[in-house]
């Protein structure tokens, strides 16, 4: 159905871009509402023969139903209906010269093109067996056919008038909402053999409960599908997280040592909000998820050329651009802004822009190592990005809802690489 409403939906995008139509167009446009019927009937009788659960395809085939039987519908069948009826009146003769065609009303007395040849050559054909002479409409060129229809439109005037009336009258007969159909189903099965995919690694979808309204929000065992993807053809494992948001909590400050999981976890959130708005399943056991109307995301660009207060001024810029469009409904993402700054005042422009959150009741997620701020009002939530306590270089990539310890670890990792104060000293005393 898909398929076959998509290569319709091209053709009749480009006749509704033709400013005067001819009467080929027109003809062609009649083949389309023809096309149109034929594809919604066999999805009809498609669906009915059957069986599914998924509210989805029930409403799609009660629209589709509805839209083959409503007024305006019965009213294209019947006029069409009349129309290919008058249009079997419509014969012809073509009377092929040197550098023209005649069209004319086929007489009694005429003979037909093929006798005519056939009369012709008599002599040169072997045997008594007729010779039939055809001409394929398909070896007619476009303007060969516009002329012959518009000498056609002169001889039989009522039956194109009716042409004439049908096309305006229907002009959109194809309903508006179904333009967008193809592409989403087509993304829609893309998803689902992407999941496969992502089973196949031992990993679980659920379908998530979704509110608009209630931003209360709860997931396990959920996972960063590109960071999946990624290790798909490897043999390195996924480590899952949880996280929830309960009463009047709205902001989750992310902080703990680098290379932890904190922007996986933070992308990772934004594909949930994302795909949950879509209807589709996410990565997870179970999950209560919020459907913003907009996702607003700032990641900070790694290895800029531009200077420290260059970089401060246009993050200023881009939050201004992202809270005048943002709404109540909205989702925000946020990560490692104001590290261009000094601590202090990197963790007070991170409370300003965390009383513009909280006045307006948005949601968001806050990547920052300003872990001060997740201490500032009582609608954040803490969460730190953990290592394993007796080898500390060691990252679990597990998340936890967790006061921030303003622990980044780095001696560690400079340890287990050889690279803290004293083996450098070391080796530059060589």
């Amino acid at each position: 159905f898909a398929n076959r409403l998509y290569l319709l939906l091209q053709e009749y995008k480009k006749y509704i871009s033709i400013e005067k139509p001819n009467y080929n167009d027109k003809a062609i446009f009649l083949d389309m509402v023809h096309n149109y019927i034929d594809i919604a009937n066999e999805f009809i009788n498609g669906i009915e023969k059957v069986e599914y659960e998924a509210e989805g395809i029930k409403n799609l085939y009660n629209y589709v139903k509805s839209e083959l039987t409503n007024e305006y519908f019965t009213g294209l069948i019947a006029d069409l209906n009349t129309l290919d009826e008058h249009i079997q009146n419509v014969k012809y003769c073509l009377f092929l010269n040197e550098g023209y065609i005649h069209v004319a009303k086929p007489e009694a007395q005429e003979s037909t093109f093929t006798e005519d040849i056939n009369k012709k050559l008599a002599r040169l054909i072997s045997n008594d067996k007729p010779m039939e002479i055809q001409i394929k409409q398909s070896s007619l060129s476009d303007n060969i056919k516009k002329n012959i229809l518009s000498n056609l439109a002169l001889i039989y005037e009522d039956e194109f008038n009716e042409l004439n009336k049908f096309v305006k009258n229907y002009t959109n007969f194809i309903p508006q909402c179904l333009f967008d159909l193809p592409r989403d189903v087509f993304f829609y099965l893309t998803y689902m053999g992407f999941m496969d995919k992502i089973k196949s690694m031992g990993l679980k979808f659920c379908i998530p409960t979704v509110s608009t309204k209630n931003k209360e929000m709860e997931i396990y065992d959920t996972y960063d599908l590109a960071l999946a993807y990624s290790f798909l053809y490897t043999k390195k494992s996924i480590v899952p997280n949880e996280f929830y948001l309960k009463n009047q909590e709205r902001t989750i400050i992310i902080s703990g040592p680098n290379q932890g999981g904190k922007t996986t976890f933070a992308r990772m959130f934004g594909q949930l909000a994302y795909l949950a708005s879509l209807g589709l399943m996410v990565p997870g056991t179970s999950a209560k998820l919020y459907a913003p109307d907009q996702i607003f995301t700032h990641f900070e660009v790694e290895e800029s050329i531009i200077k420290a207060s260059g970089k401060l001024n246009m993050e200023l810029i881009r939050l201004k651009d992202i809270m005048d469009k943002a709404t109540s409904r909205s989702i925000l993402i946020l990560n490692e802004i104001f590290a261009s700054t000094s601590i202090v005042d990197g963790i007070e422009l991170g409370k300003r822009f965390l009383d513009q959150v909280k006045q307006r009741d948005i949601i968001c997620v806050f990547v920052t190592f300003l872990d001060d701020l997740s201490r500032y009002n009582e609608t954040i939530v803490s969460m730190i990005s953990t290592v394993i306590p007796e080898a500390p270089e060691v990252r679990t990539l597990k998340l936890l809802r967790k006061e921030a310890d303003g622990l980044a670890y780095a001696d560690a990792i400079a340890k287990k690489y050889s690279l803290d104060y004293f083996d450098v000293k070391r080796r530059l005393s060589k």
